[in-house]
């Protein structure tokens, strides 16, 4: 079976075994254009030949693989969580959900019931007959008398907002979500057949004239998806992790440290009534956080809202960093930064590739 590398020595030898006859029959037409153009044939060759040895050892080197595996690594570790974040998205959003579904009705009249049972039968025949005469009072133009009155109090006036803002970003979260995923599987692609399919592939095709600017494209791709683009990964991960305070643990791709839904809704459910009762002496018993002997109101309040602020333990930044930043920003920066690139590659092969519609699309 005819390995990728193969292909590419076999293609390198084909040309120049017909760069030679090529050569040897300028001599017999005695042609000086076939013997300038079999020269410059020979040099490509050459030129060809070398450039496949040098990226192939290049791109076996140890600490080359180690670089490029790293960044397999981290766009994995990106995509878990990314995945760990919309699903614990997902779970905040059912829960408010929950939360907004629970009605509470009451009747106050029952508090000022008096007597037997029988009494309050007889109370309810009463308010049976009133309803039906109450009736007769809307045609007769007087105002109905009600005996009785009902009361409910919902969360979903409250939550409602908070549910369209959550469903607004759910839906624009899978835009980064499957950004990322192409991009996991354009380096799982470099990583198991950059060095060992597109670049032999490349050299074959460079090895031809009619082919040769297809083949410089496959090696400049080759040379930026294999040592530029794994590069602008590690440096998005570092950027994040040195300058936003990002966590990085391949073990564990959570989301982050705090909870979505203390961030969205803290204030009012987790934070406020956490602290309200450990106030109370209840932290012992339902696990909630302590710190407080004495909070006040504002104490309780400012302790929810620091949650909120713009740092990297605040689900909300997380969301942001993870989902905008790191999943959507960076990566278009790392695909553009690379094709850049790949387009000075080609020119120095000796080809104009023009990436500038690929671009826009991106």
């Amino acid at each position: 079976m005819v390995t990728w590398n193969e292909l590419a020595i076999i293609g390198v030898i084909s040309s120049y075994l017909l760069t030679v006859l090529i050569y040897m029959l300028s001599y017999l037409l005695n042609s000086e254009v076939l013997r300038a153009w079999s020269k410059l044939e020979m040099q490509n060759v050459f030129i060809t030949l070398v450039l496949f040895a040098s990226l192939a050892s290049f791109a076996s080197f140890s600490y080359i693989t180690d670089y490029v595996t790293s960044s397999q690594e981290y766009i994995s570790y990106l995509f878990n969580k990314m995945v760990s974040c919309q699903a614990s998205f997902i779970a905040d959003s059912n829960v408010l959900s929950l939360i907004a579904s629970i009605t509470f009705n009451f009747n106050p009249s029952v508090f000022s019931m008096r007597g037997t049972p029988q009494d309050v039968k007889s109370a309810s025949d009463t308010d049976t007959a009133n309803m039906k005469s109450s009736g007769k009072d809307k045609e007769e133009g007087k105002a109905p008398g009600l005996s009785t009155w009902h009361a409910g109090i919902s969360f979903a006036p409250f939550l409602q907002p908070l549910l369209t803002s959550v469903a607004n970003v759910q839906s624009y979260m899978f835009i980064p979500l499957g950004m990322v995923k192409l991009h996991h599987l354009i380096i799982s692609f470099v990583v198991d057949k950059g060095a060992s399919a597109l670049l032999p592939l490349g050299i074959f095709f460079r090895s031809f004239k009619f082919s040769r600017h297809a083949g410089n494209l496959l090696i400049a791709l080759f040379m930026a998806l294999y040592l530029v683009l794994p590069g602008m990964y590690l440096f998005n991960k570092e950027l994040l992790v040195q300058t936003m305070g990002m966590s990085y643990n391949p073990s564990d791709p959570k989301c982050g440290e705090s909870d979505i839904l203390t961030d969205l809704g803290g204030v009012i459910m987790t934070k406020f009534a956490g602290k309200t009762d450990a106030y109370k002496g209840l932290a012992s018993e339902f696990g909630v956080g302590s710190g407080f002997d004495n909070p006040t109101i504002s104490d309780l309040v400012g302790n929810a809202a620091d949650n909120l602020s713009y740092g990297s333990s605040s689900g909300i930044a997380v969301i942001f960093l993870t989902m905008g930043v790191e999943g959507m920003l960076l990566p278009m920066l790392a695909i553009i930064v690379s094709l850049g690139m790949a387009r000075e590659f080609a020119h120095l092969l000796g080809s104009e590739i023009d990436f500038s519609q690929l671009v826009r699309v991106v």
